[in-house]
């Protein structure tokens, strides 16, 4: 059987894992002959196969050969989607997860520098901070339960020797610039101060590194650093790795997953009935019933969410409506119109490169990978848009600098070039002056979703019912889930449980 027909036990995936097929069969011992790859995940072994369809469990319920019905759809399976729905799922709800990539976290989730954020640098009413710090200490006992590849090697802010001046706000404690507001000079030291009694506000770890201890450790032999801030809880993990245990926990728990399946219609039902999506996967529709949608669609989170957003606006005679509301009830929160804004949702799009670092084959100069054993962030330029171009060991050793942040048209195009390797090259001499073009290799690229135009403004996440205005309740909009979304992806799933539970 194929996909095509929703009423298959078989899906086109294109792999079968052994502990599905077990379950499925209800034996003991199957063994095949025609297993293509292994991968060990939560102390399981999975084999996988190649063949068009996998067999899966049938916890949703198929209605009709068009429908298929769920307490819970997911759509998107990056990192945030395949947290919501290993999250739902063990609450023995049925959960529907679905992703138009062949594979899940093609995007964003994979496409990023790796790091398990402590939660220093965003404003402390955000709720991506709260999440952040609460995601830090869920993921880090997530990574350990599993046995999960991850390494808590901490992060250094660097304040350089050479002090520039930096512009931030006197309003906010100069936790984060913004230069529309008043004006103030601050230099890195100081700002590294505030950022460390912030960090104690918060609760989030954070020590200043002595002269003594800065001074015997190799790095200080190629760091420009006038100061030093600590984060001990901040680390690196196995991106991949990581998703492929929330999926498989999530299928454990119940979960059904289906790849190269694109939401196409979202309908919602009368009196909290539960949404009619119409969905396409390799060319064949069919459709599902779900009582509640959760919009983790990442990059296309605002095309998804304006499948209901949109035809609001124009379908009904909004300003009509809400008059007769306002005229016939004392909720203040019906007063006032509501502008299209509030309905049509728009994300915009900013491409950050990586490179990666080659070591000189002269034996006179320092080897980074094997002096630098931490991640080395430099002082956040302007309003934290980025946090700059930082340095990051991966799981394997090896040593990326990245982002940079630059805004684009398209959400789909992660083609790289060297055109900005002067400015990385800028930014790293900043506190890496040894560095040169020739140990700079260009690697990859990741797009991140936010929302707004404006590289100068903080902005949060956005979890919320966007539509129960319309008395539309069922509906959960994630929108910016931008960094630190990886950190933040279990919080999130539990943030979202609290919503719904």
């Amino acid at each position: 059987m194929s996909f095509h027909n929703p009423n298959s036990i078989l899906h086109s995936s294109g792999k079968i894992s052994v502990y599905r097929l077990l379950n499925f069969c209800n034996c003991g011992l199957v063994s095949f002959s025609f297993a293509s790859r292994r991968s060990t995940v939560n102390g399981f072994t999975k084999l996988y196969y190649n063949t068009n369809t996998f067999l899966r469990q049938q916890n949703s319920t198929l209605v009709s050969e068009e429908l298929y019905k769920t307490d819970h759809l997911v759509i998107g399976a990056g990192v945030v989607g395949l947290a919501v729905g290993f999250t739902l799922a063990r609450r023995g709800k049925s959960v529907l997860l679905v992703e138009k990539n062949p594979s899940f976290g093609q995007e964003t989730s994979s496409r990023n520098s790796g790091v398990i954020h402590a939660g220093l640098y965003y404003p402390k009413e955000f709720l991506k901070t709260k999440l952040c710090i609460e995601g830090n200490g869920l993921l880090y006992e997530y990574l350990n339960k599993y046995s999960l590849p991850h390494n808590r090697i901490g992060k250094w802010v660097v304040a350089p020797k050479s002090e520039r001046k930096i512009p931030t706000s006197a309003n906010n404690g100069g936790f984060v610039r913004n230069t529309r507001c008043f004006q103030e000079l601050l230099n890195d030291s100081q700002y590294l101060q505030q950022l460390n009694t912030k960090s104690q506000q918060l609760g989030v770890p954070t020590e200043f590194l002595s002269s003594k201890e800065f001074n015997s450790s190799e790095i200080s032999k190629v760091l420009n650093a006038q100061s030093v801030l600590v984060s001990p809880t901040t680390g690196i993990l196995d991106q991949r790795e990581y998703m492929q245990s929330l999926l498989f926990n999530a299928e454990l728990a119940g979960a059904d997953y289906f790849s190269h399946t694109s939401v196409k219609r979202i309908e919602p039902l009368g009196s909290n009935s539960g949404f009619k999506v119409y969905m396409e996967s390799l060319g064949s529709q069919f459709e599902v019933h779900a009582q509640t949608v959760i919009n983790c669609a990442g990059l296309y989170a605002d095309q998804v969410s304006n499948m209901i957003g949109t035809n609001l606006v124009t379908t009904n005679n909004r300003s009509k409506s809400l008059n007769s509301k306002c005229a016939n009830s004392d909720n203040k929160s019906l007063r006032g119109e509501i502008k299209d804004d509030d309905l049509v949702k728009k994300q915009y799009f900013y491409k950050g490169t990586y490179y990666t670092y080659v070591s000189d084959s002269a034996r006179d100069k320092p080897d980074l990978s094997r002096l630098i054993n931490r991640l080395i962030y430099p002082i956040p330029d302007k309003n934290l848009g980025s946090l700059g171009i930082h340095l990051t060991k991966t799981i394997d050793g090896r040593i990326m600098f990245g982002p940079d942040l630059e805004m684009v048209e398209r959400n789909d195009d992660f083609s790289v070039n060297s055109n900005n390797l002067e400015t990385f090259l800028e930014q790293i001499k900043v506190y890496l002056p040894e560095i040169q073009k020739h140990n700079l290799q260009l690697d990859y690229c990741g797009i991140r979703p936010k929302l707004g135009n404006s590289k100068s403004t903080p902005l949060d996440f956005i979890i919320e019912r966007s539509f129960s205005m319309y008395g539309i309740t069922g509906f959960i909009n994630l929108l910016g889930i931008e960094s630190p979304g990886l950190t933040s992806s279990l919080a999130i799933g539990k943030y979202i449980e609290n919503m719904l539970y």
